[in-house]
């Protein structure tokens, strides 16, 4: 009568054993598929014990990078396995180039593996970075995304100066030419978005945008002194301060006159001996008289 019952025991001892060996297995699989995508999955509540399937995990999907100051938001579209499965999780990284370079790890919100399907990586460094992210399970990893499009932390504004003054004016500062020329260059800071425009204005007039990194301003509003007001703006949208540039414009000759004293007569002498002849000159151009 117990020959049965030790018989049961044996089967069910059997059974036991045979359910931790797929288990062990099903582990193995995934753990010896190290970083690569594809592995076997066995689903532990199946009461079929054979059933280990092949599955795959995705490449990542390309995500968005979006900025706020020095603070980034990384977000993509969940990734599932072949068979429909969730993924535990994303990591994310970097790179300072769209293609190519080395690929540095995502820090902040977003360092290690991300639960969700976004995150914030903090106080970035001045650049342009490009983000992609990779679905993991475990040790099962799969393909890295493409890269976002460039997100860049630029926050220093360019700065823009006068490279020439076309006449040169001369030694006090005037110029004899109807029309002068100011020429403009901005440099944003190294590792910035770039000089993106220069805008500038003479006088009172209406400002003028250029998009370019070089602006050639022409000065022709008649004799008399100009200013000329001048910035630059990166791509970022960092502005830079706002200069002046001065431009003296004289193109009159100066006005002579003379006076004798004493007055002579009409016929246009004088009856003195000591005759004193004054002359004088006049500019009406705005210039000085030497």
């Amino acid at each position: 009568m117990n020959k049965p019952q030790h018989s049961a025991g044996r089967g069910y001892r059997h059974a036991l054993r045979r359910r931790m060996t797929w288990t062990l297995l099903a582990v193995l699989f995934i753990s010896w598929g190290g970083p690569a995508a594809n592995a076997f999955w066995q689903s532990l509540s199946s009461s079929n014990f054979g059933a280990a399937k092949a599955d795959r995990l995705p490449q990542g999907n390309a995500p968005s990078a979006s900025l706020s100051g020095a603070n980034v938001t990384v977000s993509w579209a969940a990734a599932t396995t072949a068979g429909g499965r969730a993924v535990a999780g994303y990591t994310v990284a970097r790179y300072s180039s769209a293609s190519g370079g080395t690929k540095i790890a995502a820090g902040g919100g977003c360092a290690g593996t991300v639960s969700g399907i976004s995150c914030v990586e903090q106080n970035l460094p001045g650049g342009t970075w490009y983000y992609t992210v990779t679905p993991v399970i475990s040790l099962w990893t799969g393909a890295e995304s493409t890269r976002s499009a460039g997100a860049n932390t630029d926050s220093t504004p360019p700065t823009i100066s006068v490279s020439s003054v076309s006449p040169a004016p001369n030694s006090a500062g005037f110029n004899r030419a109807g029309t002068v020329t100011v020429n403009l260059a901005a440099v944003d800071n190294t590792g910035g978005s770039g000089v993106a425009s220069i805008t500038y204005h003479v006088d009172s007039l209406t400002p003028v945008t250029v998009n370019a990194a070089t602006a050639a301003v022409n000065v022709s509003g008649g004799d008399g002194t100009h200013t000329v007001f001048y910035s630059a703006t990166d791509v970022a949208g960092n502005p830079s301060d706002s200069h002046t540039q001065t431009v003296k414009i004289d193109t009159t000759n100066p006005v002579v006159g003379a006076s004798i004293s004493p007055t002579p007569n009409s016929l246009g002498y004088n009856r003195t001996s000591s005759v004193t002849v004054n002359l004088s000159a006049t500019d009406i151009g705005g210039g000085r008289v030497h």
